[in-house]
């Protein structure tokens, strides 16, 4: 349970950090992730299994899941839902290999990423309707992954938690 609790705020930070990155749109932006349309509704996909929740983002993995992205092997491949409907996915790997081929691979797909610093392995595709983000650190983990997010259930994501924080700021004054 604690590693899906990390998968979820990893994907927080991802995101929150991602809105701070400069436009490089992308080719080939992706209608659906693995043939899960974004937006799709939890209930209409039977091979989901629960794995965490925080407030209202919840996370899944199919139950026949293949534990491969590309040509590399992975660790894990989440599902996140908020508010029911399929908004991100979450792809883990441990290795440098991994790192390299799922790297490639993202390159030949959807063209070359925005890197914000030389110094960390982090690249971001930001496309009108869906950004994805790769990392990889190797100290002292050895351990990366890839998130794709669909922005418009995201920013609705977004717009709903600041309201919460201004309706909690209000509660205080």
């Amino acid at each position: 349970m604690f590693r899906n609790s990390k998968v979820l705020l990893f994907f927080g930070v991802v995101l929150c950090s991602s809105l701070f990155c400069a436009s490089w749109a992308f080719q080939n932006e992706p209608p659906d992730f693995r043939g899960i349309e974004w937006g799709a509704r939890i209930d209409d996909l039977p091979d989901m299994k629960f794995l965490a929740a925080i407030g209202e983002v919840k996370s899944y993995q199919r139950e026949s899941e293949t534990l491969a992205f590309g040509k590399a092997t992975v660790s894990s491949v989440s599902y996140i839902f908020y508010k029911g409907r399929f908004c991100s996915a979450y792809i883990g790997f441990e290795d440098q290999p991994s790192f390299d081929r799922i790297k490639k691979g993202l390159v030949q797909t959807y063209g070359i990423p925005y890197r914000p610093s030389e110094e960390m392995e982090r690249y971001f595709w930001e496309g009108k309707r869906v950004d994805i983000a790769l990392r990889y650190s190797e100290e002292p983990s050895q351990k990366g992954s890839v998130i794709y997010w669909f922005r418009p259930i995201m920013q609705e994501k977004i717009a709903d938690d600041e309201e919460r924080a201004a309706r909690r700021e209000a509660a205080y004054n």
